[in-house]
């Protein structure tokens, strides 16, 4: 009976890998950081997609949706469930990637200065339409706004204000929307 030999892994699914890994740390050691070497440069840090949009400064990571590092267990479990109050609502339907950017950065920057801790992004599905959605004339990609919320909390205007966000309950607009938690306004 012969072997089969397993195929060599895509560079690309390799790295995925490398980046996913990277920070695990075996149940029982002390938390130990994995530091880059020449053939791994990647390993021990962290890897934002867009480095150019990536929060800058002494303990900026990332946002991710559902990602609620730096909040009480209370809280985020009541703001991942969508059991905290909705202060505001934005609704980015039918708007152009530029106006849709500058309503956002507005309106988080109002409701910040407000006092508003949850507000209700509703960024809308895409068009499901093919004929619609596939055409390069089109403005109906599926999920420009939704591909495009995340990268726009990371950015530096925005992340400073910031907490977590993270996909909205089917009665509040499911995977057409998010739930953002702003910071409180410190005095």
């Amino acid at each position: 009976m012969s072997r089969r030999r397993r195929p060599e892994p895509d560079p690309e699914d390799l790295e995925l890998w490398q980046r996913v890994t990277a920070e695990v740390i075996p149940l029982g050691q002390p938390h130990r950081r994995r530091h880059a070497t020449p053939d791994h440069p990647t390993l021990g840090r962290p890897r934002s997609l867009d480095p150019s949009t990536a929060p800058r400064g002494r303990g900026a990571v990332p946002l991710a949706a559902g990602h609620t590092a730096g909040i009480d267990k209370r809280t985020a479990e009541r703001f991942t469930k969508g059991r905290m109050e909705i202060d505001s609502r934005l609704d980015l339907h039918g708007m152009t990637r530029e106006r849709a950017h500058r309503a956002l950065v507005r309106h988080l920057h109002t409701a910040h200065a407000a006092g508003q801790r949850c507000v209700l992004v509703i960024t809308g599905r895409g068009s499901r339409d093919p004929e619609v959605r596939h055409q390069p004339w089109s403005n109906h990609a599926p999920g420009v706004l939704r591909g495009e919320l995340p990268r726009w909390l990371n950015q530096p205007g925005l992340r400073g204000l910031v907490l977590s966000f993270s996909q909205a309950k089917p009665q509040d607009g499911g995977s057409g929307a998010f739930y953002v938690l702003l910071k409180r306004q410190r005095i």
